[in-house]
């Protein structure tokens, strides 16, 4: 596996454990699809159409199209479907250790070390920076305002979220620790 997730899989056809089954929690769900790259996708719309053909148990997705655009709260609401009518789960990720300049949070002049919790910029992007994600003004901006990016993932319409770089601590540790 490449760590990339761009695509709907073509095979199986259908989901396995494939239900019609409403899914209103995270133990009713029997399978899921991690959609975190919408490159692939020309338009938020060609995303949604895709998504909204399959029968998935719940959906975990990157907030933001590939134009950057955040998913509106009518296309969350439609992703919310399965194919056979019956209602899914949609999740979005929210990377707690690497922030990106293509987000809504970044302000210009923003570079290592200005603000503090910019630690470095992350190997093979110009975008994403690697934060001291133990900062309290970083978490401000994820979880602590009305105006935080977790907030915004809730105004979307979103289910709920899945917490992604929790395992970037390594990147911290040394062999005297």
């Amino acid at each position: 596996v490449d760590g990339i997730f761009n695509r709907v899989p073509s095979f199986p056809v259908r989901p396995i454990f494939e239900n019609s089954d409403n899914i209103t929690g995270l133990k009713k769900a029997k399978n899921f699809l991690y959609l975190t790259d919408p490159s692939r996708f020309d338009s938020q719309d060609g995303i949604v159409d895709r998504l909204s053909t399959t029968n998935f148990d719940a959906l975990v997705l990157d907030v933001f199209d590939r134009a950057r655009n955040p998913f509106t709260k009518k296309n969350v609401r439609r992703l919310q479907l399965k194919r056979i009518g019956a209602r899914r789960l949609v999740l979005a990720t929210m990377n707690i250790s690497i922030a990106d300049s293509s987000h809504f949070y970044w302000k210009p002049g923003w570079t290592t070390g200005n603000p503090r919790f910019i630690s470095t910029q992350a190997p093979g992007s110009a975008d994403l920076h690697l934060v001291n994600y133990w900062d309290g003004a970083w978490q401000d901006i994820l979880t602590d305002k009305p105006d935080s990016y977790v907030y915004g993932i809730a105004k979307q319409g979103f289910d709920g979220v899945l917490l992604d770089g929790v395992d970037n601590y390594r990147l911290y540790e040394t062999d005297d620790k």
